[in-house]
């Protein structure tokens, strides 16, 4: 190893050593400088990463607000259309039973029309019966009557003769 002397001080050194210890400073400075660089760097994007996912996590909330809201929307129209659906579902189904018990009143009336006919035409046959039965005890006892005449006539005669 080589030395030297101070020309001011004449304290001796290494050469080597002196340099080595100027190049670790210069170079431990040059790190410390750059480890401080890094870290600043570090600490920055640190720091708008947290700004990003702020931003992020608001953005989120308010799709997700917006979701529900169309969500919500969406639900209340499909609720609504089913309501409807199920309204005419009752309207048609009323409508159908309208018809029917109409139809039913229909025949029903058509039935009492049936069985006033028969009633009627029943009396009409039985007062035929009974003016039938009328003429023919009329006719009995006139043919009674006839023959109780004609044979008092001829009792008569037989007594006159």
């Amino acid at each position: 190893m080589t030395k030297i002397k101070c020309p001011n001080c004449k304290t001796e050194f290494e050469v080597d050593s002196a340099l080595a210890k100027q190049s670790e400073e210069k170079f431990a400075e040059q790190y410390q400088q750059k480890v401080q660089e890094l870290n600043n760097r570090f600490q920055e994007e640190q720091r708008q990463l947290q700004q990003d996912k702020e931003k992020f996590q608001q953005a989120k909330a308010k799709e997700n607000e917006l979701f529900q809201d169309r969500l919500q929307k969406e639900l209340a129209a499909r609720q609504e259309s089913l309501i409807d659906q199920a309204q005419q579902q009752v309207n048609n189904e009323l409508a159908v039973a309208k018809q029917e018990e109409q139809r039913n009143n229909e025949q029903l009336q058509i039935l009492k029309n049936k069985e006033l006919q028969f009633l009627q035409e029943k009396q009409r046959l039985e007062n035929e019966k009974s003016e039938m039965k009328l003429n023919l005890e009329k006719e009995f006892l006139s043919k009674q009557n006839k023959l109780k005449a004609e044979a008092e006539r001829k009792a008569s005669e037989q007594f006159e003769l």
